[in-house]
């Protein structure tokens, strides 16, 4: 598992370390600092360093370790010190974006640092406490107290599905903590000190290793890029490898692999695409592909990309923790990614896709089928631009608004009934194929459709474009 955080200076001590483990470090010089507030995402450097170093069987602990959470936007799971667990077993509660402050479920991660959570109902209190701080907040109010000392916030406590909700920065900073935002994974790092109490006597002893159990391999299947940040992206990606040509790529040195250790095989690695897709000189695009950084791989040294270039069987090494790939316009990919430690390898994961950019809309439009005002039942429809490699479009359509809402937040269609259309129009008026209740709209009523363009293999393209359409009889322009 490949954690991020920043030192200063020159040097680092490790304290969170384990026996008889293989701990890997990349140093990257940080350019400039990111600015979520302001929408501006860190600049990393190239690598200027990298460490291998293998810890013996007994470690002397200091009496203070650092500890870190990680939490990301949409994500019913956190990651505890390298531990996967629920943030909210059983409820799929989520950390959210309100008006562009990250908002978080708090008493799992006071609790997940030791502290507690207090509740008046009749004030509408919320008390953390933790590392020597106590904070009390109020629903509704954006007055704190920190020790005592009033404070004000930019975002105030909220309940939501039954939950307290409070802008994780403010509550964990003043809680002694320091939160770090990676805006690409859309993701807030806390890291914080607190006592070492396990072990008086300041040795840990190796735990006995568990047996990996390698996970089936999944079919492939179409994908769709992750929904998009409430940020904008970064401008570049002068980082990330481009696989594109494989003669023509750069190999970064990786440590010598040992073929006479036993290496343990790691776990499938999870990559999704970033929200956006750039059209490269001639007829080629280009996207890119991070790791979800919740995801437990083991240990591991790197990654593999197998694919197919002009007609040969390639394979790409990398070790960075994302990386772009450019293909024609048009074209149907099928890519197989496999975690690497040493010489063990994952099972892969599997993904097809098809290098096609969302869809420009032009026009939302809806029209009365008769004269009455209340209650009359409305055609609607919308128009857009021709997308370059696309040979028809798939048109979803819902009247749900928590399936749209399940759409957006998790890119899940399962709500939406769809027709195929091979010009650059939908309308209820002249398309047939749709369920009744969703082409027969009344006169206010909403309807929520995503459109997806389709390849000639019949693959649609991984980046949707999407509309709510409000029957009010009228035209406006689709962006």
């Amino acid at each position: 598992l490949f954690r991020s955080f920043y030192i200063k200076g020159t040097s680092y001590a490790d304290v969170n370390v384990e026996p008889n483990t293989t701990y890997y470090y990349t140093v990257k010089p940080v350019l400039a600092e990111a600015e979520p507030i302001n929408g501006k995402e860190e600049v990393l450097g190239g690598i200027i360093a990298r460490y291998t170093l293998k810890t013996g069987s007994e470690i002397t602990k200091s009496e203070k370790k650092k500890n870190f959470i990680v939490l990301q936007i949409d994500n019913p799971n956190m990651i505890v010190n390298g531990k996967i667990q629920e943030i909210d077993p059983g409820r799929g509660t989520t950390p959210i974006v309100i008006s562009s402050r990250s908002m978080v479920p708090i008493r799992a991660i006071v609790e997940a640092m030791g502290g507690t959570v207090g509740w008046d109902n009749g004030t509408q209190q919320i008390t953390l406490t933790a590392n020597g701080n106590t904070v009390n907040m109020w629903v509704g109010k954006k007055e704190i107290t920190v020790n005592g000392v009033k404070r004000e916030i930019d975002v105030a406590p909220l309940i939501q599905n039954g939950r307290t909700y409070v802008p994780i920065r403010f509550s964990a900073e003043n809680l002694n903590a320091k939160v770090d935002w990676i805006n690409s994974t859309r993701e807030a790092v806390i890291t914080y000190d607190s006592n070492f109490n396990n072990n008086a006597s300041g040795t840990q002893k190796p735990a006995p290793t568990e047996n990996t159990q390698k996970p089936e391999p999944k079919e492939s299947q179409p994908i769709v890029s992750s929904p998009e940040p409430e940020t904008p992206a970064p401008a570049g990606n002068a980082e990330v490898p481009v696989i594109t040509d494989p003669e023509g790529s750069t190999t970064e040195q990786k440590p010598a692999i040992n073929s006479g250790i036993n290496y343990a095989t790691p776990n499938q690695p999870v990559f999704y695409m970033e929200d956006r897709f750039e059209k490269l000189k001639g007829n080629e695009g280009k996207v890119i592909f991070r790791l979800n950084r919740l995801t437990t791989l083991g240990e591991y040294t790197g990654f593999k990309v197998y694919f197919t270039e002009n007609g040969k069987s390639e394979v790409y090494e990398f070790s960075e923790d994302a990386f772009a790939y450019t293909a024609e316009i048009g074209d149907t990919v099928d890519i197989s990614i496999t975690t690497v430690n040493g010489t063990a390898e994952s099972t892969p994961q599997n993904l097809t896709f098809t290098m096609l950019d969302r869809i420009v809309g032009e026009i939302i439009w809806s029209e009365r089928q008769t004269d009455d005002l209340l209650g009359s039942p409305c055609w609607y429809g919308l128009t857009w631009k021709p997308v370059e490699g696309a040979v028809k479009y798939s048109v979803f359509v819902s009247k749900d608004v928590r399936s749209y809402l399940n759409f957006v937040n998790y890119r899940d269609l399962s709500g939406f009934s769809s027709i195929t259309v091979s010009s650059t129009s939908f309308s209820t008026k002249s398309s047939s194929g749709l369920l009744a209740d969703i082409s027969a709209a009344n006169w206010g009523e909403e309807r929520y459709v995503v459109v997806l363009p389709v390849n000639e293999d019949g693959i649609t393209g991984p980046f949707p474009k999407y509309y709510k359409i409000t029957m009010t009889g009228v035209s406006s322009p689709a962006y």
